[in-house]
């Protein structure tokens, strides 16, 4: 067997070794966009919310297990927001999922924002904004319109500028406060865990 026979066998299984390991990266790549894409259209807001029942805890929250790890979520009423507990940076588009889960747990669908429904609309605001402010400056640019017609113009987009132009863009977000990890959590649940009172005659039959 030859130098370049060798040569040539070393090169055939160093191209075979890189296309090997070429696929393997590209199917993991899919693998993983599949599964963020699965698991951003959990949890359905039209769904009904009694087949949600069975995730209700006791002090309200709920818990559950993230692509980027586990998270236990709770709406605190005095401040009109979530707060939530992980080990982990969990993404807003996986918290966004975690709220709709809360949100038809506990029947409370008010709670939720679509976010990018909420985006698109206020793109679309903010363009049609725009266009009639391109409509108006091109009135008063134009010199070939009749002075009565460009007033009378004028007049109508001054007064719908007056009702709508002024108005800033809404922009609805869920708000999400993380208040630590899932020890802090359990800490803070067993120091809130009411103590049991117990009368005298109980007291004694647990001492003597």
């Amino acid at each position: 067997m030859n130098s370049e026979y060798l040569i040539y066998i070393g090169w055939a299984l160093a191209l075979g070794g890189a296309f090997i390991y070429y696929i393997k990266s590209n199917v993991s790549i899919i693998n993983e966009d599949t599964k963020e894409l699965s698991y951003t259209s959990y949890y359905d807001i039209t769904d009904d919310s009694e087949h949600y029942e069975h995730f209700q805890e006791k002090d309200s929250s709920i818990k559950e297990t993230t692509p980027a790890g586990e998270v236990i979520l709770l709406y605190n009423n005095d401040k009109n927001q979530f707060h939530y507990y992980s080990n982990n940076d969990i993404p807003y588009r996986y918290l966004e999922v975690v709220v709709r889960k809360y949100v038809l747990t506990y029947n409370c669908i008010n709670l939720y924002v679509d976010v990018n429904k909420s985006f698109s609309n206020a793109k679309k605001e903010y363009y049609e904004k725009l266009k009639m402010k391109q409509e108006d400056n091109n009135v008063n640019n134009s010199k070939k319109v009749d002075d009565i017609f460009v007033q009378y113009k004028s007049y109508n987009k001054q007064d719908y500028k007056i009702n709508h132009s002024n108005k800033p863009i809404k922009r609805d977000i869920i708000v999400l406060k993380r208040m630590g990890n899932l020890y802090e959590y359990n800490s803070n649940a067993n120091i809130e865990k009411p103590k049991k009172t117990i009368g005298f005659s109980d007291y004694k039959n647990k001492v003597l």
